[in-house]
């Protein structure tokens, strides 16, 4: 397998082969890949012997990596190649590391790397769905506004508290209510209504000039077995004025936000694993 692919960090030259590598990978694999260029980022790949093809590589941001594939074979060879990477510069120690994509290539990237001495505080697999024709619903939703700020700060710590484990209540109290802050003046808010209770609170992040994606959205937990009233919730998204004409995309975790996804219309798309580490 190490064979046939040379894994190294990638350069400033090597930007025509990431490239390439983007535009060859599927959609919806590449959801959260930034642009070969972009300022801030660490590449590291898998390329051919002869220099001539990039078939996998992770877009490194901060503590957050994000894996794109275009060979399989690259990819299962990507994460030895990283594991060997780390052991001869040594890491970094203490923060929390995530790797995101594909599940399918996800599994082929852990097969090398799981064996990195730190230790997995998080599996997560959700299911991101595409939104259909905007159906009717008897909820109010709405875009929401800047009277909606401490429902704001309270859904969305929520839903940060449940997939990564910390509160940014308790850790960063102030620049979490400024972002919020910042999303509804925006006019990237969501709030679905059910006779005076807030049933759905989300962010709409623009991902281009065509697709929109519904990331973070929460449900509590009491609601979540209502599938038919997180349906209603759904349904209409899509006839918000920020959305029209637009693709709309969003994960569902478990099943009953995956059912609640289908009653309203939504069609799966593709399958996402997140790792998350410590140490």
């Amino acid at each position: 397998m190490s064979e046939a692919w040379n894994c190294r960090q990638l350069r400033d030259s090597d930007a025509a082969s990431i490239a390439q590598l983007i535009a060859s990978s599927d959609p919806q694999a590449r959801l959260f890949v930034r642009e070969a260029g972009a300022a801030g980022l660490w590449w590291f790949g898998a390329m051919t012997r002869n220099g001539t093809e990039l078939g996998a590589a992770l877009q490194v941001e901060g503590t957050t990596a994000t894996l794109i594939e275009a060979d399989p074979a690259a990819t299962a060879a990507l994460g030895h190649g990283l594991l060997q990477h780390q052991k001869m510069i040594g890491k970094d120690h203490g923060d929390r590391h995530v790797v995101r994509g594909s599940a399918a290539a996800m599994a082929r990237f852990w097969e090398g790397f799981q064996h990195n001495g730190r230790k997995v505080v998080a599996d997560r697999t959700a299911v991101l769905h595409v939104a259909g024709a905007a159906g009717p619903t008897r909820l109010s939703l709405r875009l929401g506004d800047l009277t909606d700020l401490k429902l704001f700060t309270e859904f969305l710590a929520d839903a940060t508290l449940e997939a990564h484990g910390f509160d940014p209540r308790r850790t960063a109290k102030e620049a979490h209510t400024r972002r919020c802050a910042q999303v509804l003046q925006d006019g990237l808010g969501v709030v679905a209504i059910d006779a005076g209770v807030a049933v759905l609170v989300g962010e709409l992040a623009p991902m281009g000039p065509e697709l929109t994606l519904l990331e973070p959205w929460f449900v509590p937990r009491a609601f979540r077995s209502r599938k038919r009233l997180i349906a209603q919730a759904l349904a209409p998204l899509p006839a918000l004025p920020p959305l029209i004409g637009r693709e709309v995309l969003a994960f569902a975790e478990g099943p009953e936000l995956n059912e609640a996804m289908a009653l309203a219309g939504w069609q799966p798309r593709a399958t996402y694993r997140t790792l998350e580490m410590q140490g």
